[in-house]
């Protein structure tokens, strides 16, 4: 991959790596602080020849490692890196099977509303994992199930999300 091709794959994508930005952060200014380091990232390893198999996957790793960073040297660590790497985890999975299309930053507004609409035990069954970084024992323990219908329970939660997210998609065209 050319410096220009590694770059233009950059620019093609930054909606989508933005908005996995601020689904990880919450917060738009940090996921604009942290973008701009990911395009000093990119600029520098394009001049090192940096071929990336699978660009989209490699900036949202670049993207995972400069947030962390970010919380680091703010010393934010605790407030938001409680459960950081699981969630992290979650919403990369999610972005690679449902990829938000270039020109479409209200992604991580749907997604917000999709969890908003999910029934209370559903979303604090998510919450817990994700958000409190509570693993699927603990969870069940929390509400007296057994570990494998937390797992049901989540992955229904999860397939929901993504129904609600791809009816939200089809109605805002």
């Amino acid at each position: 991959m050319t410096q220009d091709a590694l770059t233009r794959r950059f620019l093609e994508n930054r909606n989508g790596l933005f908005s996995y930005l601020l689904a990880l952060s919450g917060d738009p200014a940090v996921a604009e602080e942290v973008f701009q380091e990911i395009g000093v990232t990119v600029l520098r390893e394009s001049a090192r020849g940096a071929e990336p198999a699978d660009p989209e996957a490699w900036l949202r790793g670049v993207a995972r490692h400069r947030l962390a960073d970010h919380y680091r040297a703010e010393k934010r660590k605790h407030s938001r890196e409680v459960g950081f790497a699981g969630f992290a985890d979650v919403v990369e999975q999610a972005f690679a099977e449902h990829p938000p299309s270039a020109a479409d930053p209200g992604e991580i507004l749907r997604l917000r509303e999709c969890l908003d609409q999910l029934a209370p035990r559903a979303r604090a069954i998510v919450d817990a994992r994700y958000r409190d970084d509570q693993c699927l024992d603990e969870i069940a323990e929390d509400l007296g199930w057994t570990t494998n219908s937390v797992k049901v329970a989540l992955s229904r939660a999860r397939k929901a999300l993504g129904e609600c997210i791809a009816r939200r998609r089809l109605s805002t065209g």
